[in-house]
């Protein structure tokens, strides 16, 4: 391999390299948002019994 074969591969290795980390990145604030949605869904699911409680006092006091 010519000197300039290897440095035009260290470069597209640097690319690639640049290129999976930014992806990584990606899918690990992805995966960050999933599991914020998934809280956000189990607070939510939690709130829910005290809510209808909520209510169904609320009518009997009525």
């Amino acid at each position: 391999m010519s000197k300039e074969q290897e440095e035009h591969w260290i470069q597209q290795e640097a690319a690639k390299q640049r290129a999976f980390e930014e992806i990584n990145g990606a899918v690990g604030q992805i995966m960050g948002q999933i599991d914020n949605l998934s809280l956000q869904e189990e607070v939510q699911e939690a709130n829910v019994p005290s809510s209808v409680s909520q209510l169904t006092l609320a009518i009997q006091n009525v």
